[in-house]
């Protein structure tokens, strides 16, 4: 190996993540750092807090019942629902710099770092720059990856992990004990971010390991099976354990995820397209009624699950979606498996197939989604460019065309759908915000009653509070019947009690008691 190809693996990672990072930063003067508006990131920001305290759940309130919101267990433990590497990160932001939007960045980094390192396999150190380079535009500027706390930085990095890892135990580069941990490592993090998706991604790179150790000769199988297999067993029995019991300590079940007892509480929508709505449970508030009864059903298009014939209508619908995202992977790879020269190219063609047909039997999909096999969608074109790009190549400019065309419609597609999603939100992200300062600021401690009108729109929540309530200097609680806000009040009985109406268009917070 040249000294200026082990300068590019040793630099190549470290220049891609500091690019990341430094773009995002020099956007500060025009786009400041994100306020969270979405459930998902008021959920995240939940386990955040909870980490970084020290504690893997918290204990339920004794007036659980008023801080009921989407995405959080109130019962019998009360953390986020959603898997524990997200939180985990912006946890780290907040202890190393006191705001979890570090661990954002942090995160993007991380994926950026190991695109790199995996994309070396097939591109050469400047192409593989150049894909690093475009996750810093791509997930930059208005891309709610990097401007929100629910992206998929983390998930992308698991992917990115374990694809490379793979391939270089294929390719039986480095040392093979590593490569299996390293491996071991991504799939980990597929698990602990986001389950479902990374089940899908980790099946076809289990099945090419497996499927390479045991077509061994005898000796070297079991030096395989000694150096790569058990590893990577140990790391995953462990990891295993640990994710059993951070759902035991949340729900009591180490085999039930804080996300399914959430959905048995709350949803009636299918986790699956091929299943049946559940049962309408008990609500307590209206807004949360309306939110499960009515909004998700209609988003996700429910009411057709579960019925073979409308399976083609939903698969074509979501093709039509987002075909400017995956078609510049999927033709470059259609071209690549049949025009030769690309090593390990069915590897590729396995991973994302796979997750393609997998996640048709979602109810629903977004980009984010896609996480796990983010790094792969945006590799898969370069490498067909940098085919054409040879010299030997030049004249056939056609396919450098098209795919060039192609990979320039995801950063529109992007870039559009992210910024209408962003300007929605943000308004009613900065009024909570300002909302949240002005009490803090102001003398004792508060309690807010948040009444809704019934035309509420469901996705501004106002109700979420940190990780320990009784100490937090605002206490945001929904209203309930008089006489059980007065057990709230006696309860919080130190407190100034303020009423919230949201939806008014004047004098919206006024002074209870």
């Amino acid at each position: 190996m040249s000294s200026r190809a082990s300068h590019w693996k040793l630099f190549g990672p470290v220049i891609a993540a500091i690019a990341v990072i430094a773009v995002r930063l020099v956007l500060i003067p025009i786009l400041p750092e994100p306020l969270p508006a979405i459930h998902d990131e008021f959920s995240y920001l939940l386990a955040a807090d909870t980490f970084a305290h020290g504690r893997i759940t918290n204990p339920p309130h004794p007036m659980w019942v008023f801080f009921e919101s989407f995405h959080i267990l109130q019962q019998p433990t009360y953390m986020s629902i959603f898997p524990p590497f997200q939180g985990l990160t912006l946890a780290i932001g907040t202890l190393l710099t006191g705001h979890p939007w570090a661990g954002v960045l942090l995160g993007m980094a991380a994926f950026a770092a190991s695109a790199f390192w995996m994309m070396q396999i097939w591109l050469s150190p400047r192409w593989a720059l150049i894909g690093a380079l475009l996750i810093g535009i791509m997930f930059n500027g208005t891309n709610l990856w990097i401007n929100s706390y629910y992206g998929g930085a983390v998930a992308a990095t698991g992917g990115c992990l374990a694809l490379g890892a793979l391939v270089r135990l294929l390719e039986k580069e480095g040392s093979p004990t590593f490569m299996a941990i390293v491996f071991s490592i991504g799939l980990v993090i597929l698990a602990n971010s986001r389950p479902w998706e990374g089940l899908l991604t980790a099946i076809p790179l289990l099945g090419w390991l497996l499927a390479w150790v045991f077509k061994s000769k005898q000796q070297e199988l079991k030096r395989r099976i000694s150096h790569v297999l058990v590893p990577a067993f140990v790391v995953l029995a462990i990891s295993g354990a640990a994710l059993a019991y951070y759902c035991w300590r949340i729900t009591g079940d180490a085999f039930l995820f804080p996300y399914v007892l959430n959905k048995q509480m709350y949803a009636i929508s299918p986790v699956l397209i091929f299943e049946k709505p559940r049962p309408t449970p008990l609500y307590r508030h209206p807004a949360m009624q309306r939110l499960y009864l009515e909004w998700e059903p209609q988003f996700q298009d429910s009411s057709n699950y579960g019925s073979l014939k409308e399976l083609p209508r939903l698969w074509l619908t979501r093709f039509v979606h987002y075909w400017d995202f995956f078609l510049p992977a999927a033709y470059s790879l259609l071209l690549l498996l049949f025009s030769g020269g690309q090593k390990h190219r069915w590897v590729l063609a396995s991973v994302l197939s796979v997750f393609l047909l997998g996640t048709f039997l979602q109810p629903y999909f977004e980009v984010r989604y896609a996480a796990p096999v983010m790094g792969l969608v945006i590799m898969v074109p370069l490498v067909f460019l940098s085919e054409l790009a040879r010299p030997n190549r030049v004249g056939d400019r056609s396919g450098f065309v098209i795919v060039a065309t192609l990979l320039a419609s995801i950063f529109v597609s992007f870039g559009a759908r992210n910024l209408q999603d962003h300007n929605i939100l943000q308004e009613f992200a900065l009024d909570r915000q300002l909302l949240q300062q002005l009490l803090e600021k102001t003398p004792g401690e508060h309690l807010v009653i948040v009444r809704y009108s019934s035309q509420h729109d469901v996705l501004k929540e106002w109700v979420y509070n940190s990780a320990d309530i009784d100490q937090a200097k605002v206490v945001w609680a929904r209203e309930m019947e008089v006489s059980r806000n007065e057990q709230l009040f006696k309860y919080f009985g130190n407190r100034q009690v303020w009423l919230l109406v949201p939806d008014e268009s004047s004098q919206r917070l006024t002074r209870l008691r």
